[in-house]
């Protein structure tokens, strides 16, 4: 997977509250072993994550539109639900 940085400060409203000042990093394309028959494939994969100074990762965000005999894509959300 090859990462960017698209923001060093991006706001970000989480079940934990807000966060304001987060890297914004945004990965895309993995090679995975998609079946049998079509072996080794790029899928369309896309991962935004959002990183607080201090705190972590506090949200991620996964888009797999992929589509193979063995995969079925989706998203996946996870968030900060609480912090002290």
């Amino acid at each position: 997977m090859t990462c960017i940085i698209e923001a060093r400060d991006d706001k970000v409203h989480t079940l934990a509250g807000a966060f304001d000042k987060c890297l914004r990093v945004k990965g895309a394309a993995v090679r995975v072993h998609a079946d049998p028959v079509l072996g080794w494939r790029d899928m369309p994969l896309a991962t935004t994550e959002w990183y607080r100074d201090g705190v972590g990762l506090v949200r991620l965000v996964r888009e797999e539109p992929a589509q193979a005999t063995f995969l079925t894509g989706g998203t996946l959300t996870m968030e900060l639900v609480a912090w002290q």
